[in-house]
């Protein structure tokens, strides 16, 4: 039942996996033909939302990492799913999350020049100095523009970004 689960989160089908999690479907059975990748990394991937989230509700492990050491968090910021990242930060993801090789979700997001996610990511208070196994930070690693200047300017950004979040507690 694991396998048909992963189909359905793949598929984007919350009312199928919703059936089988109620049969008895392994939540974090991890696909061997797909790395290792658990139901909730495979709805992450493909940007199906509230298959996510029945999957986050139901105790999905957010820190299931597959054969790389890749989280759900980190292949929904490879694949540029901002709503799909704020639901598993909102749920507790870890933002400095590593994969092999010491890849950053932060970084991750940058190597495939996803801008929105590496936006989220820094706001969120993503370490943009924090450094892979080769020494490189995601600036480094960085394949676009405006991923880069969004790098560039991070530590503004999170001052900016802390002292709302005070204004908001403050009221």
């Amino acid at each position: 039942m694991g396998e048909a689960l992963w189909r359905a989160a793949k598929a984007g089908n919350p009312a199928e996996a919703r059936r089988l999690l109620d049969a008895g479907a392994p939540l974090d059975w991890q696909n061997p033909e797909d790395d290792g990748a658990t139901a909730l990394m495979a709805a992450a991937v493909y940007g199906h939302n509230s298959t996510v989230e029945l999957l986050a509700d139901r105790g999905a492990d957010l820190e299931a990492k597959d054969e790389f050491g890749t989280t759900a968090l980190a292949r929904a910021a490879a694949c540029g799913h901002k709503d799909i990242m704020e639901l598993l930060a909102d749920r507790g993801a870890d933002l400095e999350a590593r994969g092999r090789f010491g890849i950053t979700v932060l970084m991750a997001a940058t190597l495939f020049g996803c801008k929105d996610a590496v936006e989220l990511l820094v706001d969120r208070g993503a370490d943009p100095e924090a450094k892979n196994s080769g020494g490189n930070v995601a600036l480094d690693l960085c394949t676009s523009g405006p991923c880069a200047e969004v790098l560039r300017n991070a530590e503004q950004r999170q001052r900016w970004h802390r002292r709302k979040v005070l204004t908001v507690w403050a009221h």
